[in-house]
């Protein structure tokens, strides 16, 4: 069980802080504004605990307070947590089953069962702690595969087995998702759906990517955005999909601010666009897109309650949050959808009431 020690700066005794239930903190999920404070080695950032127990507080026993405190880590390279309505930090776990980024299943396989937290470059995450008991999936791992191309089953076969096998070795407290014939056979269908889903994107983002590679002024900006809804309605994209809503956010971008660039410019984060943009550029792009996707399709559907979505990709933090994503839903049949919201935190380049009427033009389109 997680406990946290609250020192408060008026000098008092400090408090045990445990979770009231279970062995986590329910932690509400921060906002796109928040990710400044968590981007370096000794990280602060606000958090919002729901289900805490004050340890020889004045209260009933068990009775749950809500706790919000700024609180530094010093995890190292920072790592964040994917969900509906935005990112929480590592390593708090809130959420039941944890899908974890290449990133992350290539750091945990060059660690050793019980290593100390010191050891490297870094001090080692706490993977061990906060995975106990808990469902984790290598499956993004999996599908993005290694070579920045479609894969083969047998890729996928192999993948399968090597993230499977690192993750049992160095987290043998935590519950490795299991592949049996049935869930091996959906994983064929999620790589099916992945090189249809690309065979259509890959080719919209190498004719657009040139388009937004450079900032853009004001009469161009309007002649690509047209020309952005023209390519994706030819290939049959939605005009609110993220892959749109990241090419939108790097033509709305020109602007200079005092802030991280991948967080200031969160679509260019992602789709690293450039004037000759190659099919390996817009596999790995794509690649992480689909599993924002991917996030959504699981809470919609009903594959996971709280699905977390792990990642050390800032940008990739810095897109999902900006969207705002929320009221996730959807059945099997008809897939699973998510409401993105339109703000600065997007399309810096834009106020609030420009976002509002982008949103607009692009809901003509649908």
């Amino acid at each position: 069980m997680y406990s946290l020690r609250y020192q408060s700066e008026d000098g008092q005794a400090p408090l045990q802080l445990v979770p009231a239930a279970g062995r986590y903190f329910d932690v509400e999920p921060l906002p796109h504004s928040a990710l400044s404070g968590y981007t370096h080695s000794e990280a602060t950032f606000p958090l919002t605990l729901t289900n805490a127990t004050i340890v020889g507080a004045d209260t009933p026993s068990g009775h749950r307070h809500t706790v919000s405190m700024h609180i530094r880590s010093e995890a190292g390279e920072p790592l964040y947590g994917l969900v509906e309505s935005g990112w929480i930090p590592f390593p708090f776990m809130s959420g039941d089953v944890a899908l974890l980024d290449r990133n992350v299943v290539s750091k945990i396989e060059n660690l050793q069962p019980g290593q100390p937290r010191s050891e490297g470059a870094h001090p080692r995450p706490e993977f061990d702690l906060s995975f106990v008991g808990k469902m984790v999936s290598p499956l993004p791992y999996v599908l993005e595969g290694r070579f920045r191309k479609p894969q083969t089953r047998g890729e996928l076969h192999a993948s399968l087995a090597q993230g499977t096998k690192a993750l049992r070795r160095v987290l043998p407290a935590a519950q490795v998702q299991p592949i049996d014939a049935r869930r091996l056979k959906g994983l064929h269908g999620l790589l099916d759906d992945k090189k249809r889903f690309q065979a259509r994107a890959a080719p919209f983002l190498r004719e657009i990517c040139p388009s937004v590679a450079q900032p853009a002024g004001a009469r161009q900006q309007v002649e690509v955005e047209l020309k952005v809804l023209r390519l994706a309605r030819e290939r049959s994209i939605s005009p609110t999909s993220p892959v749109v809503l990241a090419v939108l956010s790097c033509l709305y971008d020109n602007v200079a601010r005092p802030l991280h660039k991948k967080i200031l410019k969160p679509g260019r984060a992602v789709l690293k666009p450039k004037p000759e943009y190659s099919e390996g550029d817009a596999y790995a792009a794509l690649s992480d897109l689909l599993f924002l996707e991917l996030l959504v399709s699981m809470k919609g559907n009903g594959l996971a309650q709280r699905p977390v979505f792990y990642t050390h990709d800032l940008g990739l933090a810095a897109f999902w949050s900006a969207l705002d994503p929320r009221d996730f839903s959807g059945n099997g049949q008809q897939g699973a959808t998510g409401r993105f919201s339109l703000s600065p935190a997007l399309l810096p380049a834009l106020d609030e009431e420009q976002c509002a009427a982008l949103l607009a033009r692009l809901e003509r389109q649908v």
